[in-house]
């Protein structure tokens, strides 16, 4: 027996800890029912009703073929060998998470329903590890391995950028570059952006602009907030268009 772990990333922070400590102790006894604990209990089922019909038959004939509780402690392992020094379990329920990686976003927006998924950061003294993906299921953590996903066909809303600049609730002013101010660089920085049904930038991409530029104005459209947009009384993500200027304004 094992024992309970909340759903909360500090559960699923403990649960993996815990496994990690049995794991270097060699007590392959009591690590088994930690590792059986992890199996996704109808997997076919759960993976249509968070990914739909099509990828979730796919995810789930490929969950189904993996042999976890033999698999998982190979990836225990790969973090001990990193020398971990530190885990940090991160909950993603909305598409619109700052902490989420340019692969995971895709996963994100392809559920059918805001299913939470979690994942485990592991830090190292080097590097920063990721993996992926859990669910809390009928009680339990359960781990859904770490697959990839191409971004869905966007169904948001076109909204031009007056309309939208008209929505904007919290604007935060980019920070100019030294390089770019040392070299007299000025102009326009386009950017295409995803605004989450909470009013939060989702996704942003370049589109046009001085390369110096280009950072400065991703970092600080990141963290603007709009005020929701509804169709039909429903909230719906925005696509839009977001011009940030620089300009040194006149010399000396």
């Amino acid at each position: 027996m094992i024992r309970s772990y909340p759903d909360s990333p500090e559960g699923l922070q403990n649960l993996i800890n815990d496994m990690l400590k049995l794991q270097k102790d060699g007590d392959a006894k009591d690590l088994a029912p930690y590792l059986q604990s992890l199996v996704l209990p109808n997997a076919d089922a759960w993976f249509r009703a968070t990914f739909g019909d099509q990828i979730g038959a796919q995810l789930g004939d490929s969950y189904n073929r993996m042999n976890l509780p033999l698999s998982f402690p190979d990836t225990l392992g790969q973090l001990q060998a990193h020398r971990t020094t530190k885990l940090a379990a991160i909950l993603f329920t909305d598409s619109c998470n700052p902490e989420a990686t340019d692969a995971e976003y895709p996963v994100l927006m392809s559920r059918t329903h805001q299913q939470p998924l979690y994942v485990i950061h592991a830090s190292s003294n080097s590097q920063l590890g990721i993996l992926q993906y859990f669910a809390y299921v009928e009680g339990g953590f359960r781990y859904l391995s770490n697959f990839q996903m191409k971004m869905p066909d966007s169904h948001a809303l076109k909204i031009g950028a007056n309309v939208m600049a008209k929505k904007l609730t919290r604007t935060v002013f980019p920070v100019y570059p030294d390089e770019a101010k040392y070299n007299h660089i000025e102009g326009k920085v386009v950017l295409h952006a995803t605004v989450g049904m909470d009013g939060r930038v989702c996704q942003l991409q370049v589109v046009s602009g001085p390369p110096l530029l280009n950072r400065a104005a991703l970092e600080a459209v990141s963290q603007w907030q709009y005020s929701p947009t509804t169709l039909n009384g429903q909230p719906v993500e925005v696509d839009t268009l977001i011009t940030v200027v620089f300009d040194l304004g006149p010399g000396p």
